[in-house]
């Protein structure tokens, strides 16, 4: 079975979902397995290694997902815009809740949106800007890492909320075997943080297998023109990829 949370949904992904999915897990009764994608990966692979469920969870399907959120949205924010990616200010007005002033929150949502939907020169800065609110919108709009990082000190909640979202802080406390599947070319969340999931499992005796697929995309592939050449060099190969994945998950769910 699979729940709406509500706040995933609209990109804001919290510490509190992750209490949501133990609450979801222990209420089928446990011994059961969990699919995620995407950012929602983060609260669920946190909540697998939770004690009260993590020896009950048999598998995680992990689609697309991250390892460290910090290092996801770094790379999101100082990397170049995509077509298929969410904007990093869709990120920014995700994060606006962190901020103790309505009307702060109120005006980052109104600069998100206008820099989604404008050319920069047309963008506007409001005057009266708290504080905390600046600082959000000087991180998102850092240009390195370094700047990032820097910027990042200046947001001490949102550094929070990311280091306790980030399943790499966690993975001494998983048991589940992860399955785990990425598309090489993704906007949204870099196929390495998925190989830095499968270091880190291999490095602590957890059983996971992992597959690349040869796509462009995240959660929703952008598919070549069929034809000869595309069926034999992509569509053949990268469905038997995804066969092999669908089996070992059903010989899981079993």
């Amino acid at each position: 079975m699979a729940p709406e949370f509500v706040r995933l949904t609209r990109q804001t992904v919290t510490p509190a979902d992750i209490d949501d999915v133990v609450s979801v897990f222990r209420s089928f009764g446990g011994n059961g397995g969990m699919v995620c994608a995407s950012y929602g990966c983060g609260p669920t692979l946190v909540a697998a290694s939770r004690p009260e469920i993590r020896g009950q969870v048999r598998f995680i399907v992990i689609f697309g997902g991250y390892s460290d959120l910090t290092e996801t949205v770094r790379s999101i924010v100082t990397g170049p815009p995509s077509p298929l990616g969410y904007s990093k200010w869709t990120y920014m007005a995700a994060n606006s809740d962190l901020l103790g002033n309505e009307r702060d929150r109120q005006i980052i949502g109104a600069i998100a949106d206008e820099r989604v939907k404008r050319p920069a020169e047309e963008w506007t800065l409001p005057e009266g800007l708290g504080v905390e609110a600046r600082a959000l919108l000087a991180l998102y709009e850092s240009q390195s890492g370094e700047e990032f990082d820097t910027r990042l000190r200046e947001t001490p909640l949102l550094r929070d909320r990311m280091e306790r979202l980030s399943p790499s802080r966690y993975f001494d406390g998983l048991r589940a075997r992860l399955i785990i599947i990425h598309m090489i070319s993704d906007p949204c969340i870099p196929f390495t943080e998925s190989l830095r999931m499968a270091e880190a499992a291999k490095a602590r005796g957890i059983p996971h297998s992992i597959t690349i697929l040869r796509m462009y995309g995240h959660t929703r592939p952008e598919w070549p023109e069929l034809g000869v050449g595309s069926l034999f060099s992509y569509y053949i190969p990268e469905s038997w990829k995804f066969i092999r994945v669908l089996h070992e998950v059903l010989s899981y769910a079993e």
